[in-house]
């Protein structure tokens, strides 16, 4: 007996086949449609769809076979994988590869095989639909041409199976999705009517002449408008993050700046002190790189502890990329809840401070959108820190001199 040699695809063809998920998949009509056809207008014993794994031939369809599969080492069909011919052999006991495998000694008593390879549209050959006497016998052209027909028919149906099941995973996502979306909707009106509410109470006590001071009035008619503004901006970021031209090189410490800039308030009234390293340039959006720090800067300020708020931001060159580390000392998070916090719409405060649920959602997507990754740790009471990475510019240099 001589065994089957690989594919020279061989990898690469297992992953076509395990791509298609058939593997161990329990018997279909559609297959054994195929194999009927087969075993009755070629008038043979058997007929297999028969897919070659590793180690093994497993069996999608069979007919006239009670077996599930057989090893790889004595399969015929490892055979007909080799080239995208029909390999026909009329009698096993007079060809070399076949004249003492256990398949033709033994049950079933192999004597003719005719095997059609299951060739993909991509050209990988992951099995066959065969054909199996135990007598000799040989096939007409006709015959060959029609076996060759169902075996791409077969591929078709795979082809079918595959598709399907991609779309109802298409369409869980898209109910995943749409149940996202009703929940933000919903999140995004109980957040608005807060901060919208108020603004209507003081334009009432300012109408009605109650006793409130104007100033007072004035504060906190902007202060609810300002955090009626923030929810939507939130919004308006995550949703048109991608909707960017090519990646340029741009200055982290201008976009740091900028960001520092639009909450220079906030960051005063927090008492905060800012520690940034030497900052590179690197390759992605400036305006989403502002997004991110803003961001950031703006949760640190919002989750602080009672005390003088630190921010340390930090780069290290890691080769093609910078890695990027902003720690701070606030509140911190939890352990339990360390896993989450970059879903859309989770707020581990919601109940003491307000806002979208989509802070860190945004920095994972204007990370990821420049082909980065972001990670997140934190101990409870201590601090947080970020850390991200940002491809290198197109000219990469040394960080700059502190």
């Amino acid at each position: 007996m001589i065994q089957a040699p690989l594919p020279v695809d061989e990898r690469e063809r297992l992953a076509a086949l395990r791509a298609y998920g058939v593997l161990d998949t329990p018997p279909e009509e559609r297959f054994d449609r195929l194999t009927r056809l087969v075993a009755r207008h070629l008038g043979v014993s058997i007929s297999l769809v028969s897919l070659v794994d590793s180690e093994r031939q497993w069996f999608k369809s069979a007919v006239g076979l009670a077996a599930k599969e057989t090893p790889r080492t004595v399969a015929f069909c490892a055979h007909a994988i080799l080239t995208d011919e029909p390999l026909v052999v009329e009698n096993a006991f007079e060809d070399e590869r076949f004249a003492d495998n256990p398949l033709v000694l033994g049950q079933p008593n192999v004597c003719f095989y005719a095997g059609a390879p299951l060739i993909t549209a991509a050209g990988y050959r992951l099995g066959t639909l065969c054909a199996i006497d135990s007598e000799p016998r040989s096939l007409t052209p006709a015959e060959l041409e029609f076996l060759r027909d169902l075996a791409a028919v077969a591929v078709d149906e795979m082809e079918l199976s595959a598709a399907s099941s991609a779309l109802e995973e298409h369409a869980l996502a898209l109910e995943e999705q749409n149940g996202l979306l009703n929940a933000f909707v919903h999140s995004l009106s109980h957040d608005l009517a807060g901060p919208v509410g108020r603004i209507r109470s003081f334009c009432e006590f300012l109408r009605d002449g109650d006793d409130l001071p104007l100033e007072e009035c004035l504060e906190h008619i902007e202060h609810s408008a300002f955090v009626a503004d923030r929810l939507i901006r939130d919004l308006r970021s995550y949703v048109g993050l991608t909707r960017h031209a090519a990646m340029e090189e741009c200055s982290v410490a201008e976009c740091f700046q900028d960001a520092r800039e639009v909450l220079n308030l906030d960051l005063e009234a927090a008492g905060a002190r800012l520690d940034v390293g030497p900052l590179p340039e690197v390759l992605h959006y400036p305006g989403l790189l502002t997004t991110l720090f803003t961001n950031l800067l703006s949760n640190a300020v919002k989750y602080r502890a009672e005390r003088p708020l630190e921010v340390t931001v930090r780069c290290e060159d890691r080769g093609s990329e910078w890695e990027f580390s902003f720690a701070d000392n606030g509140i911190g998070i939890e352990e339990e809840y360390l896993a989450q916090v970059f879903d859309l719409l989770v707020r581990l405060h919601s109940d003491e401070i307000p806002g979208s649920g989509l802070g860190l959602a945004i920095c994972r997507k204007i990370v990821r959108h420049g082909g980065g990754e972001i990670h997140l740790t934190s101990t409870a009471g201590e601090g947080t820190t970020v850390t991200f990475t940002l491809q290198k510019s197109l000219a990469p240099a040394a960080l700059p001199a502190a």
